[in-house]
């Protein structure tokens, strides 16, 4: 088991593509920010001297979109307490992520974590849906990133730290999803104890974590190239 891990750790730093490729491409982001809410698109074009594409109904809470639709990439976050998520420590969570091309989802992410850590708090994944794909790239931030701090959370009903509720967050997914242990807890078995169990999935699954951002300065690396457009 150890070693499958380990290979598809190499696969994921093998299939990642970083600021050197992107310079070679001639790449561009495009970001829309809105304060409490952003959207990135990668392009291997300068979308400021394209037509504006149609709506793009990828973007957050439904705003439309400037951008050409023909990106190869796009990562969205907002940052919204609700009681149904929680404050989340104030966190901006994704709400939508597509590539088109492989190899360049953890660019996407290492950007909108750095881009959320700017504004003050960081990143943290979608409370209700997250990919098998996307899974795997918080996981590899948990065990192999020391330029980003995974900072823990807790859960809508205050187990992990009574005391404090700016940390509560929706783990219904961590807790279902389970570890690679085969350890899960549902929620709404009343039968199964929360501890250990949920205090093992909580503690342990990078889902339950806000990434923030303790790494190279990539978005002023872009600007410098002039390859950073503000919509």
């Amino acid at each position: 088991m150890n070693l499958l891990r380990e290979y598809i750790r190499e696969l994921l730093t093998e299939a990642a593509k970083g600021l050197s490729e992107f310079e070679e491409r001639g790449m561009y982001i495009a970001i829309e920010d809105l304060g409490d809410q952003f959207e990135i698109k990668l392009y291997d074009f300068d979308p400021a001297h394209s037509e504006p594409g149609t709506p793009d109904v990828a973007s957050p809470a439904g705003v439309e979109s400037n951008f050409p639709d023909d990106a190869l990439g796009l990562i969205s976050a907002m940052q919204e307490s609700s009681p149904d998520n929680g404050p989340c420590l104030d966190g901006f969570t994704i709400t939508w992520v597509s590539v088109s091309e492989s190899g360049w989802g953890p660019l996407l992410y290492d950007l909108a974590m750095e881009l959320a850590t700017s504004k003050g708090s960081g990143l943290t994944p979608d409370r209700q849906s997250v990919s098998f794909e996307a899974n795997k790239v918080w996981d590899y931030y948990l065990a192999n990133r020391s330029d980003v701090e995974m900072v823990q959370m807790d859960d809508l009903s205050n187990r992990l730290t009574p005391g404090t509720k700016e940390d509560n967050c929706a783990m219904t997914l961590a807790y279902e999803r389970g570890l690679e242990s085969g350890t899960f807890w549902d929620e709404d078995n009343e039968e199964t104890p929360w501890d250990p169990y949920g205090k093992d999935v909580l503690e342990q699954s990078p889902l339950t974590k806000m990434g923030v951002w303790k790494g190279a300065a990539n978005i002023d690396a872009i600007k410098a190239m002039d390859r950073w457009i503000e919509i």
